[in-house]
């Protein structure tokens, strides 16, 4: 059974095989047995790059934040996630520079 931490366009934190190209964080959001016990934890939405630098990490690791995939940048962009520097755009003409708000207002 997959892990729930890939993301619907709208929000949702579900459970479903596909992993998607792009990684987000809200924060701590699972326990030590890697459930889901709530949505954020944070009001900075981030989405980035699920590669960088070959580094790598052990996915739902408690205490640390909680992994969360998407399919592409338009579905992280939907569900309300700000894509990072490390977001290529979508001509490939390097990262996109999306400096825009979400849906909610954002504060540091």
């Amino acid at each position: 059974m997959p892990q729930q931490n890939r993301v619907t366009p709208f929000g949702e934190i579900v459970g479903v095989p596909e992993r998607g190209t792009l990684m987000g964080n809200r924060g701590v959001l699972h326990d030590i047995t890697q459930t889901i016990r709530r949505s954020w934890q944070l009001k900075r939405w981030i989405l980035c790059l699920t590669e960088f630098k070959n580094r790598s990490r052990t996915i739902m690791t408690p205490g640390r934040y909680t992994e969360l995939f998407f399919l592409d940048e338009a579905t992280g962009l939907a569900a309300g996630h700000l894509a990072t520097d490390r977001v290529p755009s979508a001509n490939g003409g390097g990262s996109a520079n999306i400096g825009m708000r979400g849906s909610r207002e954002i504060q540091s």
